[in-house]
């Protein structure tokens, strides 16, 4: 997960034309039982809401950051129904069903029932209806996400689009790579990275076993060690030895790139790159490649 930066002036126009406008009057007439099925995927669906979240997210899942070039158009805060509150006490937030900052994409292995779908949980107030203005329209102003009246939900499950989103902050990696949260366990930060990791289960196989470890395990127990034998052999000189590492550090600087599948993990291991040599290499083995390591940040300030 990466910070995004969503503008709000440049939303699609699929989400404030006139028919969006009239669809979202009839998804919102709760004297209607059946208002939901007034919603039409046709416009939260629209190519060019697709189009500008694959461009903004680099064609990867705003949770997990894998690769998806056919991402399923995922809803932050569920529009039908809340896992966990009786459909009876809760209609799901059918209000934001169009807001351009309730958007984004998601794999399917993120967004299938039993991970994301319709989970939300909070420790805050639950808003169970839309705001209104004084003539008793919609407040639209309201349906933002970063609006007082959704922020004090106080959500458990973390956006990439809140402004200031550091990952940073709020996650960190072992070292063979399992997602943690990085604040202290007493701490809201806290629960919030816990259950996002949970909920869109950031620690499943295909991404902790079979990539994060094994690239993990690759570079340090293989790429590094191998890397160290040749040059403690006098295969290679000192120089040689450090142009290989520095190959190493280049190839983990371009995969953090935003564009870049996973791009925060391979983020996070450059900059802790010192800690995960302390856990692969021992005693004055350690000091060589951390001597390299901090000569190559010190060239990328």
């Amino acid at each position: 997960m990466i910070s995004v930066s969503k503008s709000t002036k440049k939303n699609p126009s699929c989400l404030s034309n006139q028919d969006c406008i009239n669809s979202l009057k009839k998804v919102c007439d709760t004297s209607d039982p059946e208002h939901k099925k007034n919603i039409k995927p046709s416009v939260y669906g629209d190519k060019e809401v697709y189009q500008k979240l694959k461009n903004l997210y680099h064609n990867k899942c705003a949770y997990c950051e894998t690769f998806e070039p056919e991402p399923e158009i995922e809803h932050y805060r569920p529009k039908k129904q809340i896992n966990g509150v009786a459909r009876s006490e809760h209609k799901g937030y059918y209000w934001l069903a169009y807001e351009w900052t309730n958007l984004l994409p998601a794999c399917h292995d993120c967004n299938k029932n039993g991970v994301k779908g319709n989970h939300f949980p909070i420790e805050g107030t639950r808003r169970y209806n839309l705001k209104e203005n004084a003539d008793g329209n919609i407040d639209l102003s309201a349906n933002n996400l970063m609006s007082d009246y959704l922020q004090a939900e106080k959500a458990l499950f973390l956006n990439p689009e809140t402004p200031d989103f550091n990952p940073f902050f709020y996650f960190k990696f072992n070292s063979v790579g399992r997602f943690l949260p990085s604040q202290p366990k007493d701490s809201f930060e806290y629960r919030q990275a816990d259950k996002t990791i949970d909920i869109v289960q950031l620690n499943r196989d295909k991404l902790f076993l079979n990539y994060r470890k094994n690239k993990i395990r690759g570079i340090f127990k293989k790429v590094l060690k191998q890397i160290y034998k040749d040059f403690l052999k006098g295969e290679c000189d000192e120089s040689y030895f450090k142009k290989q590492v520095f190959r190493v550090l280049n190839n983990i600087v371009e995969s953090a790139k935003p564009h870049q599948e996973y791009s925060f993990f391979w983020s996070y291991l450059y900059e802790h790159f010192g800690d995960y040599i302390l856990s692969y290499f021992e005693g004055n083995h350690r000091l060589v490649f951390l001597k390299f390591y901090k000569e190559h940040k010190s060239s990328h300030l």
